[in-house]
């Protein structure tokens, strides 16, 4: 109901009463919003048409020094408070998304606008990096379900007022503090607990049973529980953190769990799945383990939570990225962080191995080592080592072989291993050098000229390919005459890291491998293709004497 004050300047301004007062003398503050006043504007409109309520009208004279409410000077400036202004829905952005995240519309693409109610639904490896109207930004996990409850703003550079409803999974948020005095409000609402703040960093986490978790990484979190009538929320501060069970009783604030240890540092340079490695951390149940494309983790590319270390990830393309890795305790609250890069270097794709087999024995008087090569390799680099040494100071160093192929000639009889890389032409036509494939032992033996089989074929002339793998492990082989794979020759499902066969006619062919694990079933992309080539060997048909090719075709005599 309108106030006898609020009638009596209604009134007044509808007759045009008195005379103009002198312009008002005001600065405006971070965030006001402009406006020039026209006949006819009263205190009360203005307040009824930028605040929150027309009853406002003495804070706006005072904001602005008018000295007299009922004169106004048409095409002066009055400044509406920042912290007084009416919030208006101002949508939030998707600045990064990985996986297939799904709104209620459907797919979700970097870019998109969210409104107000916009329900998020992010699945297993997924992740989605939303951005408020003021820089403020929530990082939503995989297997999470988030909507945006309110996204309001006050005034076009005012401060956003946001809401979210976790209904399970995680979010880490990010919280630009607030540079304008006046009231300002960020909160994630979960089924048992409300988490608000000003400016801040901090996590919520939400189990399958609605308990709840918060950890504060930067600044305080005021966290209660959503019940009716609960205790007054505790104040986390940085380091800290606090859960509310299923039940909706608040626990205690503690101290998160201590970082854990990194494990070690090395490159990734095999293709396919790929495995993280770290100390465990007493009273740890579980690990939260993102990697990050860029240090700021707002562009996380793989994510999950593990029971225990070692964590097994989906391929990644090349580059640079940043790990992390938090302890989680057994009321769910994430413990402090741990980072460390993690370089995946897989290209150009090293060679399989092709002569000896694992373990295999060569002639020292006419033996080879032979791998395929690869597509638009420059050259090899190929290395020999004794058995048990790494390969700091290796007895066999050729860095710039021509061809994937070594003579043993030079190995005293006993046992090696030997590795080779590709290296192709990187930026600028330098060379590229990529990893090597993971070590083959073998042995040297003194023996008869002629005894041992062609390198890569076995004694009948079955081509053959080695590569390395691990326990679990299966594989998709294809072979074709060409890099482009369109009509394969072979599509075969593999158990074991190893393939012979002896039906493919001479010639050049191409082979290219996917890796799957089996005991949590992440795939590999194809790799790239590798060359090698199928030879003609000379046999005797018993029927009738002739010579023959290993292509069944007869050899002419002299």
């Amino acid at each position: 109901m309108a106030t006898p004050e609020l009638r009596r300047l209604a009134a007044c301004a509808l007759a045009a009463c008195g005379a103009a007062a002198a312009a008002p003398q005001a600065a405006p503050a971070a965030g006001d919003l402009a406006h020039t006043v026209a006949p006819g504007d009263t205190l009360v409109g203005l307040a009824q048409r930028y605040l929150e309520s027309p009853a406002q009208w003495p804070a706006l004279r005072r904001h602005n020094r008018v000295p007299d409410p009922l004169r106004l000077v048409p095409g002066s400036t009055l400044w509406m408070p920042a912290a007084l202004l009416r919030p208006r829905p101002v949508d939030a952005q998707v600045a990064f998304v990985q996986g297939d995240v799904r709104a209620d519309d459907g797919a979700v693409a970097e870019g998109a606008a969210l409104g107000e109610g916009a329900r998020l639904r992010v699945p297993a490896g997924g992740f989605v990096t939303v951005q408020l109207a003021d820089g403020s930004t929530v990082r939503v996990q995989a297997l999470s379900d988030i909507e945006i409850v309110r996204s309001r703003r006050r005034g076009p550079g005012g401060a956003v007022e946001a809401s979210f409803a976790l209904r399970r999974g995680a979010a880490e948020s990010v919280v630009t503090p607030q540079a304008a005095p006046g009231r300002r409000l960020f909160e994630i609402r979960t089924p048992r607990a409300v988490a608000s703040v000003r400016g801040t960093v901090f996590d919520t986490a939400v189990a399958d049973d609605g308990g709840t978790a918060a950890a504060v990484t930067a600044g305080t979190v005021a966290v209660a529980a959503a019940a009716r009538g609960a205790a007054p929320a505790a104040v986390v501060g940085a380091g800290l953190g606090t859960a509310v069970a299923a039940d909706g009783r608040p626990l205690a604030v503690r101290p998160l769990l201590p970082a854990v240890a990194p494990g070690p540092a090395a490159p990734v340079g095999e293709p396919g799945p790929f495995t993280l490695a770290w100390a465990p951390v007493e009273a740890a149940r579980q690990y939260l383990v993102r990697i990050a494309a860029g240090s700021d983790f707002a562009r996380v590319v793989r994510n999950g939570r593990v029971e225990a270390p070692p964590a097994r990830f989906e391929a990644l393309p090349d580059g640079r990225y940043t790990v992390s890795v938090r302890a989680v305790d057994a009321d769910g609250v994430p413990g402090l962080d741990a980072h460390w890069p993690l370089v995946v270097k897989t290209l150009p794709l090293p060679p399989l191995y092709q002569h000896p087999a694992p373990g295999g024995t060569v002639s020292r008087r006419d033996g080879t080592l032979e791998c395929t090569g690869v597509p638009g390799a420059r050259a090899f680099h190929l290395q020999v080592a004794r058995e048990g040494e790494d390969f700091g100071q290796p007895v066999v160093d050729a860095p710039r072989a021509a061809a994937c192929r070594l003579d043993a000639a030079a190995l005293a009889p006993g046992h090696y291993a030997w590795r080779a890389a590709t290296i192709g032409a990187g930026p600028g036509g330098a060379d590229d050098a990529g990893p090597f494939a993971p070590a083959q032992p073998f042995a040297v033996a003194d023996s008869p000229a002629g005894s041992e089989p062609e390198a890569g074929h076995d004694a009948a002339g079955a081509a053959r390919l080695f590569w390395s793998g691990r326990p679990g492990q299966t594989f998709r082989l294809q072979i074709a005459a060409d890099t482009g794979f369109a009509a394969p020759l072979r599509d075969l499902a593999l158990d074991a890291p190893a393939w012979t066969d002896d039906g493919l006619p001479p010639g050049r062919y191409y082979v290219r491998l996917q890796v799957r694990d089996g005991a949590d079933g992440l795939a590999s992309p194809f790799s790239g293709p590798r060359e090698f080539v199928v030879r003609a060997l000379l046999r005797s048909d018993g029927a009738d004497g002739a010579v023959r090719s290993s292509d069944g075709r007869p050899v002419g005599r002299d």
